[in-house]
């Protein structure tokens, strides 16, 4: 088992959070497009003293928080309906053949599209 991450501190760091060796705290993440970013900030909690001349009164915990809650609330906002992603996905079948497209729009007709393809979904629930 990994040991727990600790700052010079002695306080325990979350997942993705780091200390660099200025003392500055550092939270590495990865954004809806798959980039990895980084934020950078001298405070990790909100009762910890800036250093003078720090203008940012948010700590680094406070700006985990809101970037957490971003994504969460992004991730509710694509509710597509089944409908709409099997357009979606027979519209990027581009190299198959035409009497496969066919049967795969009969078989979706048949069975999917008035039952349960008007049901709202959520993407990641799709997708797992």
């Amino acid at each position: 088992m990994a040991r727990e991450r600790r700052d010079n501190k002695g306080r325990l760091l979350l997942t993705g959070e780091a200390q660099i060796r200025n003392g500055s705290y550092t939270f590495r993440y990865t954004d809806e497009n798959g980039v990895r970013k980084s934020i950078t900030n001298w405070k990790l909690l909100p009762e910890d003293p800036p250093p003078k001349g720090d203008t940012n009164p948010e700590c680094l915990r406070d700006m985990e928080n809101r970037i957490t809650d971003r994504r969460t609330k992004a991730m509710h906002k694509k509710t597509k309906t089944v409908n709409v992603f099997w357009q979606e996905y027979i519209s990027m079948k581009c190299e198959i053949a035409e009497t496969t497209l066919i049967r795969y729009i009969y078989l979706y007709n048949k069975h999917v599209k008035n039952e349960w393809g008007k049901d709202q979904s959520n993407l990641f629930d799709i997708l797992m």
